[in-house]
């Protein structure tokens, strides 16, 4: 039977979270200029908000599962959603 190697986790890292514009569309990369993040999914261009800690167990400074995050990393370099609580705040205004 072929070994397979399953891929160690990432251990807690730096990472950059970037917002498109003043959209709902975010982005956590683990390169700090965003230069790896596609442009063609950001008009208004990558905005940086801020540096944190990624890993499991490690909180995300936004609303979404830091193992979601991790797991788009691994293949892409890159993670990208809708943050939807951005769209409640605006709304709320």
């Amino acid at each position: 039977m072929p070994e397979t190697t399953i891929p160690l986790p990432l251990d807690a890292r730096p990472a950059f979270l970037f917002r498109c514009g003043d959209g709902n569309l975010c982005a956590v990369t683990l390169d700090e200029t965003g230069g790896n993040l596609p442009k063609h999914e950001c008009e208004d261009g990558w905005r940086l908000l801020q540096g944190f800690a990624l890993g499991v167990q490690e909180p995300v400074p936004a609303s979404v599962d830091p193992e979601k995050v991790i797991a788009g990393i691994e293949p892409r370099g890159f993670y990208i959603w809708y943050d939807m609580s951005v769209s409640l705040m605006k709304a709320r205004r």
